[in-house]
């Protein structure tokens, strides 16, 4: 009958793995860990979605990265602004307050794009004051551009891309991988 008080052998811990050992433990936690990721998730307590009552016009201006960068050869990218940190100077109202001030703009973006065109999907968080505090709107949107002619805005957002400075590539010799875009846009819910 085995000892239940007996330590195990060092090799008994040790599992042979070809080519090199690994002990049981982070064995079984990365077989854990890997369970968990496939496991179904328990979905957290919802809270309630508001609708937000929007009618802005508004001018934005927002530093994006792409990844893996823009070139002469469409290829799959994702466009970034890091979260709301763009500056939105808006006109109109929210929820029937007016604005008060310059807010917020972030969005996040995927699709397929080189220098001569691109068509990308996304969503986006505008955060503005009004008479009533800072409001968040937030939606989706659909960005398409053929060059030379400015890119247009449309869903959640609808305008265009009404200049940009390029911040890292030129989009020719290098990828294009830092931009500043200005938009114009109306958001209306």
């Amino acid at each position: 009958m085995p000892n239940p008080n007996r330590r195990p052998s060092q090799e008994e811990l040790m599992m042979s793995t070809p080519g090199r050992r690994m002990r049981r433990a982070p064995r079984l936690l990365t077989l854990a860990a890997a369970a968990l990721c496939v496991a179904p998730a328990t979905p957290a307590a919802a809270t309630p979605q508001t609708t937000v009552d929007a009618d802005l016009t508004c001018s934005i201006t927002l530093t994006i990265n792409l990844y893996p960068g823009l070139t002469m050869e469409p290829r799959h990218q994702v466009v970034t602004s890091h979260g709301p940190n763009g500056t939105a100077v808006c006109t109109g109202t929210v929820n029937g307050r007016p604005v008060t001030g310059p807010g917020h703009f972030g969005d996040a973006l995927h699709g397929v794009g080189s220098c001569a065109e691109a068509v990308f999907t996304g969503i986006f968080v505008l955060k503005v004051p009004t008479t009533a505090g800072m409001q968040t709107i937030a939606g989706q949107f659909t960005e398409t551009g053929i060059a030379p002619l400015p890119a247009t805005l449309a869903g959640g957002l609808t305008g265009t891309v009404v200049s940009g400075v390029a911040l890292q590539g030129d989009c020719v010799t290098t990828p294009l991988t830092r931009a500043q875009p200005v938009i114009a846009v109306t958001v209306t819910t």
